[in-house]
């Protein structure tokens, strides 16, 4: 029985066929294959079914086998068909092979065979994309194109749907990989290129735009006009853009010039100035403000595109800016008193900016300070603008002026300076003290009572009064008998002072004088007052004679005292035979009797006489004389033996036998010496004693060799000298005094120079050996001594003081035996100098994952050096370099450091500076942690594996941890999508992870983020194109120098990227070529979103060329072309002047020497260059270097220049610092 197909889909309606009818019997039929497996060729990517159809009761079953041994399982892409056939879905290359039907039931089986092949389909992989390139420069458009290798395929390319003629064409060419090549695009280029494939494994057609971009075309119609309704100095510039080049306009560049009075001059690079090189793209003019007044200016402009900055506009209509009055003060003004009565100024012009015109003169005024402003101005006019100093007289002694000065020009008188506070110097007082009255208190002393001067005619420091004596009624220094001094009272100054003048003359006449005297000197002397000390007893008698001496009787004579000592009333004469008093004899007579004839003595005796004046005060010292009588008296003999005991060092006892006394006794005895420095015998000695034997002479010179001899002196006169005796020599003594005129002058921080007058070789007294130096510093009051063992020295120099310290300096000389007492004190300062140590007691405490908040003490007295101006705080990380924050206030103990690493161990240091520079750190260092917080970007994320279906990403720690790394977490999605996005965490071990299943040729966006214990912290996105095709970058376009980008010391420049190789750029890497030399790289990774580099810490005037390198996961491109040499602008002198030596040359100049400094130093303008001398006393409390008075001179070949109008006898601080047009070089150590 044959069943119909029908019937055969229903076995129910078979059984119920069956029930109706009669038993019937079933037969199964063996599988038939109607239409079995064929071969077939399909394209990769195509859908393949394969036949195998067959029919048998019951229903055969379907196996498919793959090369006769693989079941193929039925999934996915491959599936059964209800008819036996196998569909498989997008076929693979893997898909190809022997496909066996095999289909079978209880009654059997059958099977065929079919062959699928698989033809790669013809596609083109790298297609050509959207490119910019750079006018005048290659193009390249890919097309690579990936085919069976049985399978022919043509390439044909399209511009703007016109077939492209590649082979009648010299500029526009295909490669034999499909690439389309254009030489020197220009911008007949611009266009859509379409690459299109035609062959039997599949068409297809890639389009990708060209532009071809250059330079913006210079702005036109650029206008400038005064907008005097804003600012008298106010310019508005517009303009009209011009084409762009093909690249949206990033911002505008205005530049100015300055024309001179004959008008404008040729272009250079130089005469143009950038007024503001960021103007929005968006804006088409710029209000430019603060302009120099009194200038004609002109404008140019230029607009700025991703080449670069393109040509210059030409040059706006000129403005001409109206003078104004000088809108600054002048410079430096300084200013010191030179005498009691006036002020010396001294200033420098108003700065360049500042003047509004031409400076015509100077308005300086001045006036009593303190005074509320109710004092008026005196003003005086300086009309020559070139005068830089001015002196003030006629001022009033010991007043305080505030002093002011400021410049004129056409518009009127500009900005005053700030006020000078200055004293004019003490003068002497222009009154006496009054109330004079005077009393003898004695015979040689008087009391002076007296009152003060008005204090307003002091004109000065009272520093004492000054009582003088004076013999007669001339004042002159001749005249003076003697002087005291009496300081002020410091009780109550206005009150009445009195005081003892001892030692004058007894019964003498004085004139008594009284003046006040202040530190210049003396003032006024009072009107003398006459006064007479007390009377007294009177001196001996002069010039004791005999006369007419016979057996019985002599004549006495005598002459008055020398010195009265008040009214001579009488002489009293007294005799007697010597050694008999109670034979004496008195006879008194008056005043104006100077002889008395003596009679009745007895022949051949010797008589003792004594003669007497006598005033109201009694008897004077009686002259005495032995002579015998009836004998005439002749001259002396000498005296003789002489002999030396006792030799010490300012005496000797001399030893002798007196000679005879030439009858009448011996009143004196003189000695003369002889030295071996003086071959004259002068007299050294006199004693009287008429029965001696032995004289000590004393007020020898010690340790000098002498000769002595002896004289007697009689009533008649002098005998002839003895014998010398022989040669002796006194004994050492310490020297008679300290060296004289000892001063002292600081040279350094930590010397002084000592300078004396040295001993005579008289006045050593012994043996020289030399010099005690003892200094003392007066803050510690610490001593110590250095001896200097050369007695010919003048002048030592302290080294190893402390800096900026004060110091007392004393003198002693010494020889063998001892020193001298000391010299008076000399006081000096050492010079400023930095700190020796940092500041105590440092602290640092972190307060956030960002601060640090840091204390500090002061620095130690001993090791400030000067005057503390400030503080830096230095900090750094382990292996980063130190920065510093300053602290420009001498007050202020504490700081907090901002912008920190997060996380990060920081070394905290800090030291004070002077206006010498800054001092050493504190140590030890302080170690602080800043707090934990989230972590930073991961870094380094890179893609080494990528195919079409997968792509596997690898990463680095984050740059800034900012704590302990607990996870990772990636992410990622389509680029075009946010949806379907992929997240999974890793543990903090693992930086790597593979993506599958992506779709190809695709980009896809990945993110990765790290976790701290504080939590997510931000994310690194990295892009990726799963390809099976990807390559090195090419190279990016030659770097473009911007004019105004270029500066002294950086350039800035810019490129077109190139193709990224079908992998996003990850970073460039710039090289830099100095003066034409091998290049080098600069350690920066420059940010691959990026198209412009600024390259910093460049030399002045020096030519530099550049070239750049991208760098994506596969590896670097070629490095670019090199870009044009630019040469950096010129800048300030780079190296301060050395050898710098300064020579006094009168009492108010100096003449100051340097080295001069080589052209090569002048960062490229050294004909504008020269030295600036700054100069300014020595003081305790030194003012800052910018606010000193200078002197210029232009030239780089200079090496000296004479200050003068310096204050006499003082102690000057010069620098010399070179400048140019651009600017100061370094400061010369001072």
């Amino acid at each position: 029985i044959t069943l119909s197909q029908s019937r055969m889909k229903n076995p129910f309606s078979i059984c119920q066929h069956v029930s109706f009818n009669n038993y019937f019997p079933f037969t199964a039929s063996t599988p038939i294959l109607e239409v079995g497996p064929r071969n077939l060729t399909v394209l990769d990517g195509k859908d393949a079914i394969i036949t195998c159809r067959a029919v048998g009761a019951p229903i055969p079953n379907t196996t498919w086998i793959l090369n006769d041994t693989i079941p193929v399982e039925i999934a996915g892409r491959v599936q059964l068909l209800e008819t036996g056939d196998l569909s498989i879905a997008a076929v693979t290359l893997n898909d190809a092979g022997k496909y066996t039907c095999i289909r079978s039931n209880d009654a059997g089986s059958v099977n065929g065979s079919g062959y699928l092949a698989v033809h790669v389909r013809t596609q083109i992989i790298r297609p050509p994309s959207d490119t910019s390139v750079l006018l005048s420069l290659n193009a390249e458009l890919q097309c690579k194109v990936s085919h069976d290798p049985s399978v022919p395929y043509d390439i044909v390319w399209f511009y703007n749907s016109q077939l492209i003629n590649t082979r009648a064409s010299t500029r526009v060419k295909m490669r034999e990989d499909g690439a389309l090549e254009i030489v020197a695009v220009r911008a007949s280029d611009v266009g859509e290129y379409t690459c299109s494939v035609i062959s039997p494994g599949g068409n297809e057609t890639r389009s990708a735009r060209l532009s071809v971009i250059e330079l913006p075309f210079a702005p036109i119609n650029v206008v400038a006009s005064r907008v005097e309704k804003i600012s008298p100095r106010a310019i508005n510039v517009s303009w009209v853009p011009g084409f762009d080049g093909n690249s949206p306009t990033k911002k505008f560049v205005i530049e100015r010039r300055t024309v001179p009075e004959m008008g404008p001059i040729a272009d250079t690079i130089s005469n143009w100035i950038v007024e503001n090189d960021n103007v929005s793209a968006s804006l088409r003019w710029c209000l430019l403000e603060d302009l120099k007044a009194a200038a004609a200016y002109q404008f140019r402009v230029t607009a700025v595109n991703l080449v670069g900055e393109g040509p210059p506009s030409e040059p706006s209509n000129i403005v001409a800016l109206p003078q104004e009055p000088p809108s600054g003060p002048p410079v430096g003004f300084v200013g010191s008193a030179r005498s009691d009565s006036e002020i010396i100024t001294q200033w420098q012009p108003p700065l360049e900016e500042h003047r509004n015109g031409h400076i015509l003169g100077y308005i300086l005024r001045y006036r009593l300070h303190g005074y509320y402003n109710k004092s008026p101005w005196i003003i005086h006019n300086i009309t020559n603008e070139a005068q830089r100093n001015y002196l003030l007289s006629d001022l009033i002694t010991w007043k305080d002026y505030i002093v002011q000065i400021a410049a004129y020009n056409d518009k009127g008188v500009g900005v005053f300076t700030e006020g000078l506070v200055i004293k004019t110097k003490e003068g002497v007082p222009e009154a006496p003290p009054t109330n004079i009255r005077v009393e003898a208190v004695n015979s040689t002393a008087i009391k002076v009572w007296w009152k003060p001067p008005n204090p307003q005619k002091i004109n000065g420091i009272n520093q004492g009064y000054k009582i003088q004596a004076w013999i007669g009624g001339n004042f002159t220094e001749a005249n003076e008998f003697k002087f005291l001094k009496v300081p002020p009272s410091l009780f109550d100054p206005l009150a009445e002072q009195s005081a003892v003048m001892s030692g004058l003359r007894k019964y003498a006449l004085y004139n008594i004088t009284v003046l006040c005297f202040t530190d210049p000197g003396d003032g006024e002397r009072s009107q003398p007052i006459e006064i007479r000390t007390d009377e007294d007893v009177p001196e001996e008698v002069e010039n004791l004679q005999f006369d007419d001496i016979s057996d019985r009787a002599l004549t006495v004579k005598w002459t008055p005292p020398s010195e009265i000592n008040g009214i001579l009333t009488g002489y009293q004469l007294k005799y007697q035979i010597k050694d008999n008093p109670d034979s004496q004899r008195v006879l008194n007579f008056s005043s104006d009797v100077l002889s008395s004839q003596v009679e009745h003595l007895q022949p051949t005796t010797h008589y003792k006489f004594e003669v007497i004046a006598w005033t109201a005060k009694g008897p004077g010292k009686p002259k005495v004389a032995t002579i015998q009588s009836g004998v005439e008296p002749v001259l002396p003999e000498p005296p003789l033996k002489l002999a030396l005991s006792n030799i010490d060092a300012f005496s000797v006892v001399l030893q002798f036998t007196p000679g005879f006394d030439g009858n009448s006794s011996i009143t004196t005895w003189t000695v003369e010496a002889q030295t071996r420095r003086n071959t004259t015998w002068y007299k050294i000695f006199e004693v009287s004693d008429p029965d001696a034997s032995t004289v000590t002479v004393e007020g020898l010179i010690p340790f000098m060799e002498y000769k002595l001899r002896l004289i007697a002196n009689n009533v008649v006169g002098a005998s002839k000298p003895s014998e010398p005796t022989k040669e002796f020599q006194t004994i050492q003594a310490p020297p008679s005094h300290p060296p004289r005129n000892v001063t002292v002058r600081a040279m350094s921080a930590t010397e002084l120079r000592v300078r004396w007058i040295p001993l005579q070789q008289i006045e050593w007294y012994g043996n020289p050996r030399g010099y005690n130096v003892t200094y003392t510093e007066v803050r510690t009051n610490k001593s110590k001594s250095i001896a200097i063992e050369d007695h010919t020295a003048n002048s030592y120099v302290l080294e190893g003081m402390e800096e900026f310290a004060l110091y007392e300096i004393v003198m002693q000389a010494y020889n063998d035996v001892g020193s001298s007492p000391s010299s008076p004190k000399a006081v000096e300062r050492t010079r400023e100098a930095v700190p020796s140590v940092g500041p105590s007691n440092v602290e640092a405490n972190a307060t956030s994952s960002t601060t640090i908040l840091v204390k500090w003490g002061e620095v130690p007295v001993e090791h400030q050096n000067g005057q503390i101006e400030g503080y830096k705080v230095y900090y750094g990380a382990s292996g980063s370099s130190f920065q510093y924050k300053n602290i420009a206030k001498n007050t202020t103990f504490t700081t907090t450091l901002t912008e920190l690493r997060k996380f990060v161990q920081y070394h905290i240091q800090v030291l004070a500076y002077t206006r010498l520079g800054d001092g050493a750190l504190s140590t030890p260092p302080i170690r602080v942690q800043t707090f934990e917080d989230v972590p930073g970007p991961p870094s380094n994320v890179s893609f080494p594996d990528v195919s079409f279906n997968t792509a596997r990403i690898i990463w680095d720690t984050p740059e800034d941890p900012n704590g302990e790394i607990l996870a990772y977490r990636v992410m990622f999605h389509l680029n075009s999508s946010q949806d379907r996005q992929f997240s999974r965490e890793f543990q903090a071990s693992d930086r790597t992870f593979q993506a599958s299943n992506l779709e190809p040729e695709k980009y896809y966006m990945f993110s990765v983020t790290a976790q701290t214990r504080l939590g997510w912290g931000k994310t690194a996105f990295a892009m990726v194109l799963t390809t099976n095709n990807r390559e090195r970058p090419q190279p990016p376009s030659m770097p473009q120098v911007s004019r105004s980008q270029v500066q002294s010391r950086q350039i800035t420049f810019s490129w077109t990227p190139g193709p990224d190789g079908y992998a996003p750029l990850r970073y460039y890497t710039v090289q830099k070529s100095e003066n034409s030399g091998p290049f080098q790289t600069i350690p920066e990774r420059v940010d691959p979103t990026l198209t412009s580099y600024t390259a910093n810490n460049l030399k002045p005037f020096t030519y530099y060329q550049f070239r750049i390198q991208a760098t994506n996961d596969i590896g670097p491109s070629d490095w670019s072309a090199e870009s044009v040499q630019a040469q950096t602008l010129p800048a300030a002198p780079s190296r301060g002047v050395t050898g710098l030596k300064v020579v006094p040359i009168t009492t108010t100049s100096v003449e100051v020497h340097w080295d001069m400094i080589d052209e090569v130093h002048w960062s490229g303008d050294h004909e504008t260059g020269g030295y600036r001398v700054i100069y300014q006393p020595v003081s305790d409390f030194p003012t800052a270097l910018e606010a000193t008075p200078k002197q210029e001179i232009l030239g780089i070949k200079q090496t000296k220049m004479i200050l003068s109008d310096l204050m006499e006898d003082r102690n000057y601080e010069i620098v010399v610092l070179p400048f140019n047009s651009e600017g100061d070089g370094p400061a010369s150590p001072p």
